[in-house]
């Protein structure tokens, strides 16, 4: 079997249990004594929290670390340990320096227009900070399709738009391992955007992939081969015609 069908069979392992809506999984690669930490935003108690390791290869437990004092949906990590989280409730982009307990708010608006909530973030390997604003489910949507796309450039440290309040909930978010491409999960139009970025810092935007059934996709991983990883969302009991 090919590598991609291996992945396909193996069986699911609980990692760790707590916290209340849990999403937005990133990992701390400059963590502590340069071990790896894997962190989650508990949406439902308004905090980051830590995956602690369980005994014996059991499931582990999740630690508080930092209470966003909002409604936390994503999170990243910069290449210094930095923590980045898209919070609803702050319609904002806000971040922790290493060594720092309080978070502030990185950007809230653009052109004085403030965001609808960021939903989703991630890193390329230049270090641009890329995010997808929707707002909460509804916010925007077929009938109001006000999503946007945004980067923060690495380089310049200035907000720039990808897609500009034209997207219907734009939600997760991943780059290519060689940071080429930038993909989001357009969830309520049901497929993946690609935006490909030019010479000249301009991206160009199409559609990768359109879905059929099943509501849409809300997340998105990339791996180290570029094997697109995607998580789609349907309501309970809906079934397929």
């Amino acid at each position: 079997r090919s590598p991609v069908a291996q992945q396909r069979i193996m069986p699911w392992e609980l990692v760790a249990t707590g916290g209340n809506q849990l999403g937005g999984l990133a990992v701390d690669i400059a963590g502590q004594n340069n071990e790896l930490a894997l962190h989650v935003v508990s949406s439902g108690t308004g905090e980051v929290m830590k995956v602690e390791p369980g005994d014996d290869g059991g499931p582990g437990t999740l630690a508080k670390r930092s209470p966003t004092g909002g409604f936390p949906n994503a999170l990243a990590f910069d290449q210094a340990g930095a923590l980045f989280v898209a919070d609803f409730a702050h319609k904002s982009i806000v971040s922790q320096p290493v060594d720092e307990t309080e978070f502030q708010v990185l950007v809230g608006d653009y052109e004085g227009a403030q965001f609808y909530g960021p939903n989703s973030l991630c890193f390329d390997n230049n270090g641009t900070l890329f995010f997808t604003d929707s707002g909460p489910m509804g916010d925007t949507s077929l009938a109001n399709p006000k999503g946007s796309v945004f980067c923060v450039s690495h380089e310049d440290q200035l907000l720039k738009p990808l897609a500009l309040h034209c997207l219907a909930h734009p939600s997760g978010i991943v780059t290519s391992q060689d940071g080429s491409f930038v993909f989001v999960a357009e969830t309520m139009a049901n497929r993946v955007l690609r935006f490909v970025k030019r010479p000249n810092g301009v991206f160009h935007c199409s559609v990768y992939h359109q879905f059929s059934g099943g509501f849409g996709p809300t997340a998105l991983a990339c791996d180290n081969q570029n094997r697109l990883y995607v998580a789609r969302f349907d309501f309970a009991g809906a079934g397929s015609a």
